[in-house]
């Protein structure tokens, strides 16, 4: 009995660790759509409106599909390959505002929160 309690833990704890790394995944991927469209162009007023749409591409897209209360959200089957896509385009992002190193931890970390969500159960 100590075991499976002990068991049922960990689980719990990884998935809290799971749904926190998510959170900042999507805030990093956010904030790096936003630093790629500043970074497009050398005026502060065309670099705002950049930023603003890139930023309201992302937050529509993430909201139809990926956000957990939406009606139109992927099945699980699509929900991955949607993510991969949004968090790779991420990683594109900041490699291409110059921001390297950001651009492979934010790799490392949205393939992180994807392994442990699909190992959970929970994408």
């Amino acid at each position: 009995m100590g075991q499976a309690v002990l068991g049922m833990i960990v689980k719990e704890a990884m998935i809290i660790v799971s749904h926190l790394l998510a959170f900042f995944v999507e805030l990093a991927a956010l904030a790096a759509f936003a630093r790629w469209g500043w970074a497009r162009f050398d005026t502060a007023l065309a670099s705002t409106v950049a930023s603003l749409v890139c930023v309201s591409v992302f937050v529509v897209l993430w909201g139809l599909f990926a956000a957990p209360k939406s009606g139109l959200r992927l099945n699980p089957s699509l929900l991955l390959p949607f993510k991969f896509v949004i968090f790779a385009g991420a990683t594109m992002a900041l490699a291409y505002a110059g921001n390297v190193t950001p651009a492979a931890l934010f790799a490392v970390a949205a393939s992180l929160h994807l392994i442990l969500a699909l190992s959970l159960g929970i994408l």
